[in-house]
Order: structure tokens, then C-alpha cells, then sequence
């Protein structure tokens, strides 16, 4: 995979403290230099800390990334980077969280943030596809649901792939985690960077991958994170 090579991987059934450190084993001596994780959300600061405890502190890859993470993990969480579809500091959802606090009164919103989102656009999506259908029936509906196109809603602008009816390339949000903080760095449309790159979504690595955001837009590209699994993947980079 171009400048990218796999030199450990490791997987734990269950999520206590042992079992991650058991599994974090398989990365002593294997001269990883990031750490890509697919875990459920619950398991994330436990396996953070023991990659840390491990005495790994290269960057960390992950998704579902939340702020009460700083609670569980504190500083091991430090240079990690994180992938989500809904991020309180996204400029796109300023508007949305003020309307949010406005009607609700409900300062604390970031707190459930992307289950306030996707409850939003999910009415949103289907009030769009009534309106495309002359008629309620389920097979009608379901026919104008997957043949949404270009619909723009709170969090990004949803087209459904004819070939899988899910989303494509659907905007994410790069978190990048520093001074105690999750910091937005940017949204990105991973098959665009990939295309715009010519690399027609194939993982690229060439360069300095995990200190600019850029290579890691193109490295997440054809990123399948199977969180029914609960492990992760260590790769060495040459620069």
C-alpha cells in the first residue's frame, strides 16, 4: 500500500483492561508508527490508554470521537485523530445549535449533538421523499428514498449509491485531538480528495501522512472500520 506497510494487528473479545493490554502486545518491537482502531465508541478509551500504557504514542485513528473522552482517557488522548459525521465546532452546525438552544433552551446540546442531527435530517430526508412520490405505499416510498439525490440537510448533502443504498461520499468532520481539546480541522468528501488526487480511492500514503490533515483525508478514503470486531491495525510508514 504504497509507503504503508501492516506490522501488527490485534484483536480482544472483551472490553476489559487485560484483554486490550493482551492484545496491545503484538505492537512491542514491531516498529509501528500509527495505530488504526476498530472499536465500538465504548471501548475507545480503554484502548487509547492502553496503547499509551504500551508505550505507543504515535498517532491513534479513530471514529466516533465525543469530549466526555477527556474524562475517560485524559492526556492519552493526545495526537489522536478522529473521524465523525456531526462535530460541535463545525462552522456548517453553528446555525443548527443555535436554533437547537433557542427552542429548546437546552445549553447542553453538544453533549447529544449527533443524535439531535440525525433525528433532524432523518424527517427531513423523509419529508423529501414524500414529496418526490405521489403515492404512500411502502415500495413507492422506499423507490424515492434511494433515489435521493443531492439533498442538502443539516450535517452534509446526501446522495444514495444505487449499488449499495447507502450514502455517498457523504462529508465527515477531521477531528484532531491537542491541548486537552478536540480541535475541528476540517470537513472533507473522501472519494472527491481521492479523485482530485487521481488516486481513485486508493489508500495513498507518500508522504507525511499523520502530521497534515491532507494525507490523511486520502488515507481514509477506502477505510472500512468493521466495529463488530473489537481490535485494531498497526502500520509502519516510510517516509
Amino acid at each position: 500500500l504504497f509507503n504503508m506497510k501492516v506490522v501488527a494487528e490485534g484483536e480482544y473479545g472483551r472490553a476489559d483492561t487485560s484483554s486490550i493490554a493482551s492484545a496491545l502486545r503484538s505492537l512491542d518491537g514491531s516498529g509501528a508508527d500509527v495505530l488504526l482502531l476498530a472499536v465500538p465508541p465504548e471501548d475507545i478509551a480503554a484502548v487509547v490508554t492502553e496503547a499509551r500504557k504500551a508505550d505507543f504514542f504515535g498517532p491513534i485513528i479513530g471514529r466516533n470521537y465525543h469530549d466526555s473522552l477527556w474524562t475517560e482517557a485524559g492526556v492519552a488522548l493526545e495526537g489522536t485523530w478522529w473521524i465523525t459525521p456531526v462535530f460541535a465546532g463545525d462552522e456548517q452546525l453553528r446555525s443548527f445549535l443555535r436554533s437547537y438552544r433557542d427552542a429548546y433552551n437546552d445549553a447542553s446540546v453538544s453533549k447529544h449533538l449527533p443524535g439531535a442531527v440525525f433525528a433532524y435530517d432523518a424527517v427531513k430526508w423523509l419529508a423529501d421523499a414524500f414529496s418526490r412520490t405521489q403515492s404512500y405505499r411502502g415500495e413507492a416510498l422506499r423507490h424515492a428514498l434511494l433515489s435521493t439525490k443531492n439533498l442538502r440537510l443539516v450535517h452534509a448533502t446526501l446522495t444514495v449509491d444505487p449499488r449499495t443504498h447507502g450514502p455517498w461520499n457523504k462529508a465527515a468532520s477531521l477531528i484532531y485531538c491537542s491541548d486537552g481539546k478536540g480541535k475541528f480541522k476540517k470537513r472533507f468528501w473522501p472519494h472527491l480528495e481521492c479523485d482530485r488526487e487521481g488516486y481513485g480511492c486508493q489508500i495513498n500514503t507518500r508522504t507525511t501522512l499523520f502530521t497534515e490533515s491532507r494525507y490523511l483525508e486520502r488515507w481514509i478514503c477506502t477505510c472500512s472500520v468493521k466495529e463488530a470486531t473489537r481490535g485494531f491495525t498497526a502500520f509502519s510508514v516510510r517516509m
